[in-house]
C-alpha cells in the first residue's frame, strides 16, 4: 500500500462512486448537499458528474481517478472496492490492455511477476520479445529477465530461432506468466 492509500477506505470509495466488475468501469454517485459548501454547489456536481464514468486516461494508458482531490488508478481502486483491502504489491492486467479494469482482468503480482506479462516494447527490431541484434557478432541474442538481472540464451543467425530459445526458457522461468501475449 502506498502512503497516500491509507488514506482511502473501501466505505468511502463506496460512498462516492460505484464499480461494474464486468465492465470494468467506476460511475460517480450522487453526493448529498452536506459534502458541498452551498446548495448550488451540489447541484451543480451532481448535474454534471453524477451517473458518469469517473476517470481519464494518462499518458501511460492507465485509468486515474481523483477521489478526495488524489490521483488513483482505476485499477488499484477496483482491488479496494471488491477486497476492502489495498494491494499490497502491483495489480497486473491479464490481458495487458491497461484501462480494462474488469475484475476478471486483475490478479495482484510482485513488481518482477508482472514484467512477466509485457509485451515487446515499441522500439523492438527483431519483432519479437527477448531478441535483441547483438552488433559485434552480427548474430540475434535470445535473452530473458530473472530476477532481475537478464540470462543470455545464446546467439543465432536468425530472429526466429533466438525467439523459440526465449519462449522455451520463457515457460520454465516465468511461471508467473509462461506464455507470451500477443502484442
Amino acid at each position: 500500500m502506498k502512503a497516500k492509500e491509507a488514506h482511502l477506505t473501501q466505505a468511502d470509495l463506496k460512498q462516492q462512486l460505484d464499480y461494474n466488475g464486468t465492465t470494468g468501469e467506476f460511475t460517480w454517485k450522487e453526493r448529498p448537499t452536506e459534502n458541498f459548501a452551498t446548495e448550488a454547489a451540489s447541484k451543480i456536481w451532481n448535474k454534471r458528474f453524477a451517473g458518469n464514468v469517473a476517470g481519464t486516461i494518462s499518458s501511460g494508458g492507465y485509468i486515474s481517478i481523483s477521489v478526495n482531490g488524489r490521483p488513483y488508478r482505476a485499477h488499484r481502486l477496483a482491488w479496494l472496492f471488491v477486497t476492502g483491502e489495498w494491494p499490497e504489491d502491483d495489480i497486473d492486467h491479464k490481458n495487458g490492455i491497461r484501462d480494462d479494469n474488469s475484475w476478471s482482468n486483475l490478479r495482484p503480482a510482485t513488481r518482477a511477476e508482472n514484467q512477466q506479462n509485457r509485451t515487446k516494447r515499441v522500439d523492438n527490431k527483431s519483432g519479437y520479445i527477448g531478441v535483441t541484434w547483438y552488433k559485434p557478432t552480427g548474430k540475434w541474442n535470445a535473452q530473458i529477465k530473472v530476477g532481475g538481472k537478464k540470462k543470455s540464451l545464446g546467439l543465432h543467425d536468425h530472429p526466429e530461432p533466438a525467439y523459440e530459445a526465449y519462449l522455451a526458457a520463457k515457460v520454465n522461468l516465468h511461471t508467473f506468466q509462461p506464455i507470451p501475449r500477443a502484442a
